[in-house]
């Protein structure tokens, strides 16, 4: 029931209806109140193109963490 109005909206629109929608579910609704805005959230993300921007910056975030081994290296005993 969320999704399909905010479809019709532009990109930042629908993200600016999904940070109210969030806001107001959180504070009047308790327990399921913030489910359609996080919907509506992840939508509008998704239509401004947040995971291929996320997924075009992968090397820089690993690198710039200072982490330089892989998990499996941390987590061997030494024989």
């Amino acid at each position: 029931m969320v999704l399909l109005p905010i479809s019709y909206l532009r990109g930042r629109a629908a993200l600016v209806v999904a940070i109210v929608l969030l806001f107001l579910g959180s504070q009047l609704i308790l327990g399921y109140g913030p489910i359609p805005g996080l919907l509506a959230l992840g939508y509008a993300l998704a239509m401004l193109g947040a995971p291929e921007a996320l997924a075009a910056r992968t090397g820089r975030i690993a690198s710039g963490s200072g982490f330089s081994g892989s998990w499996q290296d941390s987590t061997r005993t030494s024989t």
